[in-house]
């Protein structure tokens, strides 16, 4: 199959929403099982630490890179990203709120990538980002894929999990395209790729079982086939890992997969979640401030406003990357090269 052409790509835009999740909202929110349920509160609580790193990855090479087309989607992409680790913080509080060490597993986790990132070359870095990119995008294509999956997820929380996985697919490729320009060759970016499969696997692993034996229910057999089932049986397990095999090909760009139809169905599927929750109308989902409120949750303390995203890494990109500055790229030279 054929790339999709650059200007024919869905279109970068950082968007803001504002999600509030409710002590009404449902504590297994996923077909009612939790195991589903803690399997994506661990995903939810990998995210804020790993789109931090992703950030950092990428923007290692941004001023070396000399392609204007690319650096605009790295701006969009660290846009896009710093939102989602801000939204996902959001669900980190509210797990907190049901007990469960949601928190704690993130602090652990931003300071595994903090020493992951200081130590490893930028080169292996952005390869693990393409890598781990492409699994979430596996992922966020698994759940589009199924409309009666998505409603099987609770209105409150099933719009986040709609706009993350929109975004993910619309940069895609952005990672990819600045590893590839940045000299990541075929076996070197499939070796990464094992890597972070097994790496995800595990730390997914240990953070769902972490949570089910807080939540006295690492025990409960007929949840664990309920999962199965819908898992397997629903046949989202085996989208997801073919989707991720892809990538092992050797003329693989993340684009040769055309996901716009699939993009068009899930702002479909976002709009009927909003009007659940709201019983109105909402604005396309490509306008610049996408809204999605739900219950609002017990009086505490508001979350600060959203900064911009290069405030929001500013502090990261301060003396430990700016001492390992990349040599520059000129994409269209090296394309020449490769052809």
């Amino acid at each position: 199959m054929a790339i999709v052409p650059r200007l024919e790509r869905p279109q970068l835009k950082i968007r803001q929403p504002t999600i509030r999740l409710s002590a009404l909202t449902p504590h297994y929110w996923f077909a009612n099982n939790p195991i589903a349920t803690h399997f994506m509160n661990a995903l939810s609580c990998l995210l804020p630490p790993a789109e931090s790193f992703f950030v950092r990855s990428v923007l290692r090479y941004r001023a070396a890179i000399h392609d204007r087309e690319l650096n605009v989607e790295v701006r969009n992409f660290a846009g896009q990203e710093s939102i989602h680790h801000h939204e996902y913080g959001k669900v980190t509080q509210w797990l907190d709120d049901y007990g469960l060490p949601a928190s704690k597993v993130t602090q652990m986790l931003d300071q595994y990538w903090r020493q992951f990132s200081r130590f490893i070359p930028a080169k292996f870095c952005i390869a693990y980002t393409a890598a781990l990119e492409h699994i979430i995008a596996a992922i966020g294509h698994g759940i589009l894929s199924d409309r009666a999956l998505v409603h099987s997820i609770h209105p409150d929380v099933r719009s986040l999990w709609l706009w993350h996985a929109m975004e993910e697919i619309e940069h895609k490729s952005v990672a990819f395209d600045v590893a590839r320009a940045a000299g990541v060759g075929y076996f070197f970016r499939c070796s990464v790729m094992v890597f972070s499969l097994i790496c995800l696997v595990m730390s997914v692993g240990s953070v769902q079982m972490i949570f089910l034996i807080k939540d006295k229910q690492c025990l409960n057999l007929a949840a664990y086939l309920k999962a199965c089932r819908m898992g397997f049986g629903r046949k989202l397990v085996q989208r997801v890992a073919s989707y991720i095999c892809i990538y092992f090909r050797r003329d693989f760009h993340p684009w040769r997969i055309d996901e716009r139809p699939l993009l068009r169905a899930g702002r479909l599927l976002l709009k009927e979640s909003l009007m659940i929750q709201k019983n109105e109308l909402i604005p396309h989902i490509q306008s610049p401030v996408l809204s999605m409120e739900t219950k609002r949750l017990p009086k505490r303390k508001e979350a600060s406003k959203m900064p911009p995203f290069r405030y929001l890494f500013a502090h990261e990109l301060g003396s430990d990357v700016s001492r390992r500055e990349v040599k520059p790229i000129d994409v269209q030279k090296r394309a020449g090269a490769k052809a």
